[in-house]
């Protein structure tokens, strides 16, 4: 299980992610959709931990 808790994420200071809260199961299927430039492929980058987030806490099988 991971969850993110209140995630920021900031790119040559301009916040990307702001306060996001997400918990995702084990084997679940989620689908991330949203304009172009809202920050999909960001968000998939710190959930597979390719990114760091600014801010927030990230949770991955009970681990900070």
């Amino acid at each position: 299980m991971m969850v993110l808790e209140n995630v920021f994420y900031e790119r040559n200071g301009k916040i990307v992610l702001k306060n996001i809260n997400l918990k995702l199961e084990e084997g679940s299927l989620i689908e991330i959709y949203g304009k172009n430039g809202s920050g999909k492929s960001t968000l998939l980058k710190i959930i597979s931990l390719i990114e760091k987030a600014t801010r927030g806490k990230i949770i991955f099988n009970n681990t900070i």
